[in-house]
């Protein structure tokens, strides 16, 4: 991975990398904390149109509160051409996903199904929660997906925050990856999410 400097930054936070194109598609995804200085909340947006698949943005917030951050959300979504929102509903994600949708009325959200820890993007017949569970079958099959994406030269990211969250990505004793001690993977999560999200929807390709 190599890092370029980003070339603006709108929002109060959201480095932008590559403006948007018209007829492009982009997807965005999004991690909530609970903002209060601890983990942050992070979006990245990526650009989906074509192989290899690009990193055109991020935004990343230790402070801003869940009941903020839809309001960021749904204007770099709107920005990036009504992007598809995946956001991870664990504990105030939940809160988030629901305001986007039911008060700023943005309805280009991926909804998902679970069964027994695993989950799939939802038909619409199908019983259905906005956003999407984490769970170690969801992250396990991110990490594999964004490892391959990135190996294989099929995902390009190139913000220097990013590149660093993932150098402090590692394998924990419980079998699981995240930050080492000290460190954060609030926007290594967010493209793990990405991750799970290309492996389980290929309607854009």
């Amino acid at each position: 991975m190599t890092f370029s400097e980003a070339i603006r930054q709108v929002l109060n936070g959201m480095d932008i990398h590559e403006e948007v194109v018209k007829d492009h598609s982009y997807v965005l995804i999004a991690d909530t904390a609970r903002g209060n200085g601890l983990d942050a909340s992070a979006f990245v947006v990526i650009d989906i149109t074509q192989k290899p698949y690009k990193m055109v943005a991020k935004y990343k917030n230790a402070f801003i509160s869940p009941l903020l951050f839809p309001n960021v959300i749904q204007q770099a979504g709107k920005y990036y051409n009504d992007a598809y929102l995946l956001i991870e509903n664990n504990d105030s994600g939940g809160q988030v996903a629901d305001i986007l949708y039911h008060d700023l009325e943005y309805e280009n959200m991926f909804f998902t199904e679970q069964d027994r820890g695993d989950a799939r993007v939802s038909e619409l017949s199908k019983v259905r929660t906005m956003g999407i569970r984490t769970t170690k079958r969801t992250k396990t099959v991110g990490c594999n997906s964004i490892k391959a994406l990135v190996e294989n030269y099929e995902l390009i990211v190139n913000d220097f925050e990013v590149i660093e969250e993932f150098s402090c990505f590692i394998l924990k004793r419980n079998g699981t990856y995240a930050a080492e001690d000290g460190k954060h993977d609030d926007m290594v999560m967010c493209l793990v999410l990405f991750g799970w999200l290309a492996t389980s929807y290929r309607d854009w390709e």
